[in-house]
């Protein structure tokens, strides 16, 4: 007397969109590569082989594949509500741009005696991964 084994039809869709599922995640992970500069030579590379002290060039709309500091902008802004939850675009630019802004800022608050700073204000030079 011989076994059988029934499979349903929603077993069998689960099956197919899960092999679905798999082939479109891995046509899309060959498509995240970037370009680099490594020991002063630009590479394209997948962005799981950044290396700490590569230089990565951010294009617009791109997520950003790991943390960072800007170090060269030009109107930069990153939504970061995957990390903060926050929706409101916040402002990116150099440390160098930064600190001379904050101290703009300062004596602009100073001068009008107000403590109400809104953290929007001011660019930071931090990017953050998933952004």
């Amino acid at each position: 007397m011989g076994v059988f084994i029934v499979a349903s039809v929603g077993s069998f869709n689960d099956w197919q969109k899960e092999k679905q599922f798999l082939r479109l995640q891995a046509e899309s992970d060959k498509d995240n590569t970037m370009a680099v500069m490594r020991n002063g030579v630009e590479e394209i590379i997948h962005h799981n082989n950044i290396q700490v002290g590569d230089i990565c060039k951010i294009r617009a709309g791109m997520n950003i594949p790991v943390d960072g500091i800007v170090i060269r902008s030009s109107g930069i802004q990153a939504n970061e509500a995957a990390m903060t939850g926050e929706s409101d675009e916040l402002k990116k630019d150099t440390m160098e741009n930064c600190k001379a802004r904050q101290v703009e800022k300062d004596a602009e608050y100073e001068y009008l005696k107000s403590d109400a700073r809104n953290p929007h204000d001011l660019p930071s030079p931090v990017l953050l991964s998933g952004t």
